[in-house]
């Protein structure tokens, strides 16, 4: 049985290029937005929650606090496209 991975990430080609990547041995479902991301996690179970570092208007780190409140068994890995740190 496939681990299930939510991914939130608001680039279409990076959620693309992730699913092609790890499809094999992980189920993946994409959200674009936090608001995806709460219904998803109201709806199933995840092993792993991977969330970009920024969502357009949205700030994941900032929503990790809520998570976590509400969801503390997901393990959270957070990504991001940024080339400067200093930008996180």
């Amino acid at each position: 049985m496939k681990s299930p991975i939510l991914l939130v990430d608001d680039d279409p080609s990076f959620c693309q290029f992730v699913r092609i990547g790890l499809q094999e041995d992980y189920l993946i479902t994409i959200s674009h937005d936090l608001k995806g991301l709460f219904a998803f996690l109201e709806k199933a179970r995840f092993d792993i929650l991977l969330l970009d570092v920024g969502l357009g208007e949205e700030n994941g780190i900032e929503s990790i606090r809520n998570i976590n409140s509400k969801y503390n068994n997901l393990d959270i890995i957070m990504v991001s496209g940024y080339k400067d740190p200093g930008k996180i």
